[in-house]
């Protein structure tokens, strides 16, 4: 726990291959304490904002939860 992951977010092109609109990154701790995350998260393409995406997540455990 402690690392970033990164969230890509892509076209759903059927024409031509997929393009990547933007991405945002995550602290993946955010998903395990709380109860997650339930927040918009800012999406950026070649560092200019292009855009929000909303993100909710339930709490996620590494074993059974307690």
């Amino acid at each position: 726990i402690g690392d970033d992951i990164t969230f890509e977010v892509m076209t759903a092109n059927s024409v031509s291959s997929d393009e990547l609109i933007g991405q945002f990154r995550l602290k993946i701790s955010a998903l395990c304490v709380n109860k997650g995350v339930d927040d918009w998260w800012h999406i950026n393409y070649k560092d200019k904002s292009c855009g929000q995406i909303h993100l909710r997540s339930e709490r996620w455990y590494n074993e059974s939860p307690p």
